[in-house]
């Protein structure tokens, strides 16, 4: 499904439609809209490597940079950063990532897009800081964090 976007490029302003994906892994714009912005583009610490829905390699290779943009959609306006990839036909994609943040509802039959009204959360906190455990060696014990190799995302 595509839904009307709007976005700044200088003083222009650009209307366009982006296609929300739930099998998208991301948030994507394509290279050639990309550049259009005229805004810096912020290198990955570690590249992505990238394949088409058909499991085929994407033309790209790799995402190497984002994009950070601001973007409206009806009247909730959003700060984004989209991964910089060849999208074909598209311009942008916003995939399940963007999808969960959000939590939109959507209409499939009559293609409505409605954003929950925004909520209010209390945090509730101790009042005695954290002070740590210390180990046999009188040194502040590592937390489980501290253990997960760089390239494993502990959930």
């Amino acid at each position: 499904m595509r839904i009307p976007i709007q976005y700044n490029v200088g003083t222009e302003i650009v209307e366009t439609k982006a296609l929300i994906d739930s099998g998208a892994g991301g948030r994507f714009i394509c290279e050639e809209e990309a550049r259009k912005l005229k805004k810096p583009w912020m290198k990955l610490e570690k590249p992505i490597k990238v394949f088409n829905v058909d499991g085929t390699q994407n033309k790209i290779g790799w995402i190497t940079h984002s994009v950070m943009i601001d973007i409206s959609i009806g009247d909730r306006s959003m700060k984004e950063t989209l991964l910089i990839s060849g999208l074909g036909l598209e311009r942008i994609i916003l995939g399940l990532p963007w999808l969960q943040d959000h939590n939109l509802d959507i209409d499939w039959v009559t293609r409505v897009v409605h954003f929950q009204p925004r909520r209010k959360i209390m945090v509730k906190r101790l009042m005695k800081p954290f002070i740590g455990i210390f180990n046999e060696t009188k040194e502040l014990d590592t937390g489980i964090l501290d253990k997960v190799k760089d390239d494993e995302v502990l959930i």
